[in-house]
């Protein structure tokens, strides 16, 4: 396996109040991080809109309270739900699960559609 480190740079826009972020995770993983963008784009292509308001499941990775405040806190202070979050932001939260040890587990419908799981 190969070391894999992501970098993502948040921007938020000037009348929100926030500066530029650097959001860093990395780990051990097989994937790419192209392939690993792509696996959670195809998550996402079955799961919601990136701005989906609707309880209990929040965003384009259907994320509910307790996973945001586990794997992205400083974004739910920042703007509440994921579905207010950036798209950028919400992978970055999905990326930090993946390298936790849950990899696709917590989709895991849209997960095994995608061949993931």
């Amino acid at each position: 396996m190969k070391k894999l480190a992501i970098i993502c740079m948040v921007v938020s826009a000037p009348s929100w109040g926030f500066s530029v972020t650097n959001v860093a995770l990395s780990s051990s993983a097989s994937m790419s991080p192209e392939s690993l963008r792509a696996a959670f784009l195809c998550i996402h292509s079955h799961e919601a809109p990136w701005d989906d308001p609707n309880p209990p499941y929040y965003g384009g990775l259907q994320m509910d309270a307790e996973f945001e405040r586990m794997y992205g806190p400083e974004f739910v202070r920042s703007w509440g739900h994921a579905n207010n979050w950036p798209a950028e932001v919400q992978l970055v939260v999905g990326y930090r699960a993946y390298f936790s040890g849950r990899g696709f587990h917590p989709w895991p419908n849209t997960a095994r559609a995608c061949g993931l799981i």
